[in-house]
């Protein structure tokens, strides 16, 4: 919910952004998907037993962690990490 609510105060007028997530527990909840429809959100979700639906954005994270280990790993604390 703090994520919805993030961006709930960063989300401009008039525009609708698809939240993609794979088959988990938040997204079965009735007041997590009433928020996302609040917010004017599409809901994506992986079918079940698809894993290729996920995979541009598992690719994605896949990069980003990679290419940001190096970094991650120089950090000592939480606060140099944030």
């Amino acid at each position: 919910m703090d994520t919805l609510s993030q961006l709930e105060d960063n989300l401009p007028n008039n525009f609708n952004p698809i939240i993609h997530s794979d088959q988990g527990w938040h997204y079965q909840l009735d007041y997590y998907r009433e928020k996302i429809d609040s917010l004017g959100l599409i809901q994506s979700m992986s079918r079940k037993g698809n894993s290729l639906d996920s995979a541009p954005m598992e690719s994605f994270f896949h990069l980003f962690k990679v290419e940001s280990q190096p970094e991650i790993k120089k950090c000592k604390n939480i606060s140099q990490f944030t």
